[in-house]
């Protein structure tokens, strides 16, 4: 991308994921698919959740490895010139046998810009059914937004992109892009009705905020096909996909900043010319500036339903 430009390609990634103690080979097939994705012109690659890993198998890598994984993609990353946005488990040094979910986002240069630990991780259920039994995720402090050459970058992880709140904070700290990768497996339980509702949920967090949303999903090895790669800008889905593969889509910024800064006027609201065969704006213009936070304390205030993210310190208190 040339600096005169304000279009930014984004690569999201429906990659194939090996697990248990194959898992470590998800490092030879990102490489591919980041190669794949650089050839069609990507300056960013965003890959699923905890993709490469590791989540599934053993935690310590190093014995089928030559290098550790962050130097892998911070070379990788360096080679392509590409921002990439990768992730796994990483243990939590503070509470035993849990971890984070990490994603990291790696610049061209090959320097970790952000290393986010998702701040609503799913119930030890879910958790479990993820990450091969393992129960316990902890939480981490600060929903990122991170100022890159190609414009501000919010990350997020999986089902928090169903949390409005997280988005709009984004929003108001200028992201542009936000990364939103997923696991992906419960695409095969009772809740497989949920990804159409995933789409909706993506394409209404773009809408809102005036952002770009790209989600990324990963597929086991041998297992079932289905499930949504997606890239929603504020006026349309940009591109989509079912299946393993690289998804490409062409992100105008110039346009993002174009839709924020305009408010709908007398000249939107005038009836197209003859010559006009599109609509001006196929989104509500300056969304992102209609508010009024001085109502909004509700938001704030304790929740008496409030799912508790800090349930194994009241574990570890009863057994003490």
């Amino acid at each position: 991308m040339t600096k005169a430009s304000k279009t930014v390609r984004i690569a999201a990634v429906q990659a194939l994921a090996y697990t248990g103690d194959e898992e470590y080979q998800n490092i030879a097939m990102a490489i591919e698919y980041a190669e794949e994705a650089s050839l069609k012109g990507a300056d960013l690659i965003s890959f699923p959740e905890a993709y490469p890993g590791p989540a599934t198998g053993p935690m310590d890598w190093n014995d089928k490895l030559d290098v550790p994984i962050e130097e892998t993609f911070s070379k990788l990353a360096q080679r392509l010139e590409v921002y990439i946005a990768a992730g796994g488990l990483e243990p939590c040094p503070d509470v035993a046998n849990a971890f984070y979910v990490s994603q990291k986002l790696y610049a061209p240069d090959g320097t970790i810009l952000c290393n986010y630990r998702r701040v609503q991780p799913d119930n030890p259920d879910l958790n479990a059914f993820f990450f091969a039994g393992r129960r316990r995720v902890v939480p981490g402090n600060e929903i990122p937004v991170v100022a890159t050459a190609l414009g501000r970058i919010g990350l997020q992880i999986c089902g928090e992109l169903w949390v409005p709140e997280i988005s709009r904070i984004q929003m108001l700290r200028g992201a542009d892009i936000l990364l939103a990768p997923v696991n992906g497996r419960a695409t095969h339980t009772r809740l497989s009705g949920m990804w159409q509702t995933w789409q909706h949920i993506a394409r209404a967090r773009a809408a809102e905020n005036l952002t770009y949303v790209v989600v990324a999903q990963k597929f086991l090895q041998n297992g079932p096909g289905g499930g949504i790669g997606l890239i929603a800008g504020p006026e349309a889905i940009l591109a989509r996909a079912t299946r393993p593969g690289v998804l490409i889509a062409d992100l105008d910024l110039e346009r993002l900043q174009w839709l924020r800064g305009r408010l709908v006027d007398a000249e939107l609201l005038a009836p197209p010319s003859e010559n006009e065969s599109d609509p001006t704006s196929a989104t509500r213009c300056g969304q992102s500036r209609d508010r009024r936070p001085e109502l909004y304390s509700t938001l704030t205030a304790p929740q008496s339903d409030a799912y508790d993210f800090f349930y194994y310190q009241h574990d570890r208190q009863k057994k003490e």
